[in-house]
């Protein structure tokens, strides 16, 4: 629930307009929004019994912090990143900036 909720809100916030190049467009918008949004809805409406706690959040952040920085020291090495928005320092990841001139 936490990693597809996290997945929507990355998505929405900075890769909803940015081409992918998926071989069917739909599957993109699918998986990044509409499933995490679903899920959200799907957890609001049935609440689970046990409460997680801030401690079990914090946790399940893990992955995805250390893939972050993952991603940051090896995308220069390679020269490749897996989002647009992590190759730090280019149009990518300052789109306004692309637009301006």
């Amino acid at each position: 629930m936490v990693y597809m909720t996290i997945t929507g809100i990355v998505y929405s916030l900075l890769l909803s307009d940015v081409e992918v190049n998926t071989p069917i467009p739909w599957v993109n918008v699918v998986l990044h929004f509409t499933i995490p949004t679903v899920m959200v809805i799907d957890w609001l409406v049935d609440l689970p019994r046990i409460r997680v706690s801030l401690r079990e959040s914090l946790i399940w952040l893990a992955f995805p912090l250390l893939y972050l920085v993952y991603s940051l020291l090896r995308g220069p090495i390679v020269g490749w990143y897996p989002h647009p928005f992590l190759a730090l320092g280019t149009t990518a990841t300052r789109p306004w900036r692309s637009c301006r001139s």
